[in-house]
């Protein structure tokens, strides 16, 4: 099939190289032309891959020749089924600008003013409820004039639940696939440049599946951005929920939230994903789309379980920086934080808890060092040595120990989240293992 994607970042061009690498024709563009240059220059094998993602190399050798245009309406006017893949930025309102959306159809729209034949374009960008029915909808039936699955083109909805370092893995087995749409054959035309690339992985294309490899969603728009930022928005609720459990743990002797957590997941109705005591969520999407739910209801208290991991990440932070604030420390004492990015596995900071912790310890009067392997490489022995606080905010256990290998430190507080350490012997200094009793907490 003729496949056209519009945008070329964090998931639209691993999203081009997917339908590429399974043998469709594909066609893309993005409105930076240095980007532009960097894709054809990789494509032909001149340059580094923009997106430093695994898999990427492999995806580009079973690739069928995928073009980079200098236009978006150049894409459109050959495409049967577009991809759009942009930014939506937060609003300070909570919810989605939708801007870049709407500019992007308007490049496009050249290239499908005069065409014959039926053309489904497919929003992957996350957008607030209702936004599919109230903008973008009758935006593309003005441009285009004429209605939503007429006889010229249709529209589906389709947010993607990726995970950043993993982008392609997620994308070709993915729990579930979800597409949003009010007709058939604009959902029949996604669906079958989907088949190809899905299919053929042991994807279970039936809408109550009882395998565990992927469930595949029909629904109208709004139900789908409501399900899109409802997922997001409950494994946040997941990771809330088991740094409250950690924060009880602490209160009781011999207490250890990786017992308790590990046989909470164990039952079926819970599950273990996410469910693990560490640091707050943060990243570009779980953040975000819990802001724009809590914008799509009102604060009152029906709806304030929504709000509520975003409380437990305050309080987190709250009863971290008090537990360091009692181990005393000289006025521009070295504080170094392990770890930068939100998650292992990738260089992205968006919303990183690192970036608010380092931000803390400033404001305690710390002077504040950065060790990561990611984003700020050092030796660790170094950059640590000295220092009166050490953060482990990485959730690498190998990581952090090769990091921190015969490391010296006199009289400091060595604060692990994640506890990746609990087990060390612990002679120079405090050890506070977040989660852990009071016997475990400081050795």
């Amino acid at each position: 099939m003729n496949v056209g994607v519009i945008g070329l970042g964090k998931l639209g061009l691993p999203t081009a190289m997917c339908f590429a690498a399974a043998g469709h024709r594909v066609a893309m563009y993005d409105v930076d032309e240095k980007r532009r240059q960097d894709v054809k220059a990789w494509l032909a094998g001149n340059g580094p891959c923009p997106v430093p993602e695994p898999l990427m190399a492999d995806l580009e050798e079973l690739a069928e020749n995928p073009v980079v245009n200098n236009t978006a309406d150049a894409t459109a006017a050959i495409s049967d089924v577009i991809f759009v893949v942009v930014p939506t930025p937060s609003k300070r309102t909570g919810d989605f600008d939708t801007s870049y959306l709407t500019t992007a159809f308007d490049a496009m729209e050249p290239g499908l003013r005069d065409r014959e034949r039926f053309v489904t374009i497919v929003c992957v960008s996350t957008v607030s409820p209702g936004t599919c029915v109230n903008v973008l909808v009758p935006h593309l039936e003005k441009m285009l004039g004429g209605p939503v699955e007429g006889e010229r083109f249709g529209f589906v909805y389709n947010p993607e639940f990726i995970a950043l370092g993993n982008v392609v893995d997620s994308f070709m087995w993915p729990d579930v696939l979800l597409l949003g749409g009010v007709g058939t054959r604009a959902m029949n035309a996604v669906d079958e440049v989907y088949r190809t690339v899905l299919w053929q992985k042991g994807f279970q294309w039936n809408q109550h599946s009882d395998r565990r490899v992927g469930v595949y969603s029909h629904m109208g728009y709004t139900s789908a951005e409501i399900t899109k930022l409802s997922l997001n928005c409950y494994c946040t609720l997941k990771i809330s929920f088991a740094n409250t459990v950690a924060a009880v743990c602490e209160k009781f002797p011999g207490a250890d939230v990786d017992d308790v957590l590990s046989a909470v997941g164990a039952d079926s109705r819970v599950g273990t994903k996410f469910l693990r005591a560490g640091t707050p969520f943060g990243g570009p999407c779980f953040p975000r789309d819990g802001r724009a739910l809590q914008h799509a209801v009102s604060a009152d208290a029906e709806h304030a379980i929504i709000m509520a991991p975003q409380d437990a990440s305050d309080t987190w932070f709250e009863r971290v920086i008090a537990g360091i604030n009692m181990h005393p420390h000289a006025k521009g004492a070295k504080a170094v934080i392990v770890g930068m990015p939100y998650k292992c596995g990738t260089p992205v900071m968006d919303e990183s808890a690192s970036v608010t912790m380092l931000e803390e310890l400033r404001g305690l009067d710390y002077q504040v060092v950065q060790l990561d392997p990611y984003v700020a490489p050092g030796d660790a022995k170094l950059v640590c040595t000295g220092a009166a606080l050490v953060v482990l905010m990485l959730p690498d256990r190998l990581v952090v120990a090769s990091m921190l290998d015969e490391v010296m430190l006199k009289g400091g507080l060595v604060v692990d989240p994640w506890r990746q350490l609990a087990y060390g012997n612990w002679t120079r200094v405090d050890y506070w293992g977040l989660g852990l009793g009071p016997k475990e907490v400081l050795k």
